[in-house]
């Protein structure tokens, strides 16, 4: 069993009004990352708290166990609730999730908890880590919970109580040169990138299963 879990609990803040449900290619945000995920893995699963919204989708769509803890709250109820022992999370504000690299970064699950991607900052030479688009396994859940009960809703902070893989940018040159798996859209200039930016895209997403 393989599972993806699309994070879609935010409150679109800067946006303005919800990402997942703008139109992207005559399609919503989500129901394009919805289409992406379900050819790839067995089991797709929204991480939200209004399931009423997302029900066009035909798929579970589970609320946080921890209230207003952020992204970190959505990892740990996707995990809880997956059917698999390793959940793929990612945002729903990206686009252009690239199944190519999802399958690296895969390779390296059955030797570690978490598996996540580096990348660069804009205009930047500095190394940055991925957070929502990455690996979790289930054995991440007790660590998890410690750290929400404790208040604290960075992602990143549980990770050395568990194994992490951190997938370089030289590593995955290659198949995302420009970073677009992680381009997020969070402000309206960025939607109108992000729609000039599908136009040419090619499409990097093959048809079969993870296994």
């Amino acid at each position: 069993m393989q599972s993806a879990v699309i994070l879609a609990g935010g409150k679109s803040t800067r946006m303005g009004r919800n990402k997942a449900l703008l139109d992207f290619g005559g399609e919503t945000l989500i129901g394009r990352l919805h289409g992406i995920l379900k050819k790839a893995f067995d089991e797709v699963l929204i991480s939200a708290n209004e399931p009423g919204i997302y029900r066009f989708l035909g798929v579970p769509v589970v609320p946080d166990v921890f209230i207003e803890a952020g992204s970190l709250a959505g990892i740990h109820a996707g995990l809880l609730r997956s059917q698999a022992q390793l959940c793929f999370f990612v945002a729903c504000d990206m686009p252009f999730v690239n199944m190519e690299l999802v399958r690296l970064l895969h390779r390296f699950t059955n030797d570690y908890d978490v598996v996540i991607p580096q990348s660069r900052f804009d205009n930047d030479s500095r190394t940055g880590l991925e957070p929502l688009h990455a690996f979790y396994s289930r054995d991440c859940i007790p660590y998890i919970e410690e750290q929400l009960r404790r208040g604290d809703p960075r992602i990143i902070d549980f990770f050395p109580h568990v194994k992490v893989r951190e997938v370089t940018v030289e590593e995955m040159r290659t198949l995302d040169p420009q970073g677009l798996s992680y381009f997020n859209i969070n402000t309206q200039e960025k939607y109108e990138l992000a729609k000039k930016t599908l136009a040419t895209k090619r499409d990097s997403n093959p048809k079969s299963k993870i296994e």
